[in-house]
């Protein structure tokens, strides 16, 4: 009979756990970076709310001054409207015309004098006159 030989087996390498100080330094590094990217992407935000506000500042003070520019214009536009209306010559057609009348009649244009409106006697004590009995 032959003899059995015993094989031993191979020496197996035990697992390599992790240090705690080296997980506890990975956690802040990754902790540290988070907050980072999160600083950062809040000052973005806060940069393009700024950008985003100064724009329509801008916008607003360029159609205030629009506006201010066309307030501006308005009365000397309508000023020279009025000259031109009144230096315009009058024309034959301008003149007053005999008008016809519902009945057929012509009758002359004539501008009727103006006059005063009526006077009310107004009284300094209104309550004398309404008395409650």
């Amino acid at each position: 009979m032959a003899k059995k030989q015993l094989v031993q087996p191979e020496p197996v390498a035990a697992p390599i756990l992790p240090n705690f100080a080296d997980t506890q330094r990975l956690k802040l590094a990754d902790e540290k970076q988070r907050l980072a990217e999160e600083e950062a992407f809040k000052e973005a935000e806060r940069l393009r709310l700024e950008e985003e506000d100064l724009k329509r500042q801008q916008e607003e003070q360029q159609l205030a001054a629009e506006a201010k520019a066309q307030e501006d214009k308005a009365p000397i536009q309508l000023q020279e409207q009025e000259q031109e209306t009144y230096e315009q010559p009058e024309t034959e057609e301008m003149q007053a015309e005999p008008v016809a009348s519902h009945d057929g009649y012509e009758q002359q244009y004539q501008e009727e004098p103006q006059h005063a409106p009526e006077t009310y006697e107004i009284h300094d004590n209104v309550d004398a006159d309404y008395q409650v009995l």
